[in-house]
Parts: structure tokens; sequence; C-alpha cells
């Protein structure tokens, strides 16, 4: 966002531009702006997920663990704890 306002700021104060130029660049500067990709949730997640190992790892046993314990009837989840 710094790096836009500082492009259209130096666009802006530029005054040997015509009007019709400056026009021109500041829309092919609003333009490249929207072209900029955001990242998707997934590679969102992904980043957190491998850069928090510990905490995938954690989250990834109790779900291995929930699953074989599934078949078990006096097994469940309880509030934020998993009773056995």
């Amino acid at each position: 966002m710094r790096d836009f306002a500082t492009a259209v700021k130096a666009i802006a104060t530029d005054e040997s531009l015509t009007h019709d130029e400056l026009v021109e660049q500041l829309c092919d500067l609003a333009d490249a702006a929207l072209k900029q990709a955001t990242p998707s949730r997934v590679s969102l997640v992904r980043s957190k997920l491998i850069s928090k190992r510990r905490v995938a790892r954690a989250m990834l046993a109790m779900a291995a663990d929930v699953t074989v314990r599934g078949a078990d009837r006096t097994s469940g989840y309880r509030g934020a704890r998993l009773v056995a």
C-alpha cells in the first residue's frame, strides 16, 4: 500500500505531465494495483501450518487419536477435552 501511495504522489506532483497523461498514468497505476493477486485462504493456512509445525503436529495427532477412538463408544468429545 505504501508503494502505491508513493507512486501516486510521484505522478501527482510531476508538473511535466499534461492532464490527460496524468489521468492515463493514474489509471495504469490503479489497474496494476488491482491486478495483484491476494493469497488464497488455502495458501494462508498452508503457510501457517508450515511455520508452526509443532502446533500442526499436535493437531494431526489429536485428529488421528479421535479417528482411532471414534469406533469405541465409550470415548467421546466433552467440552475442551478428549475423554477416553
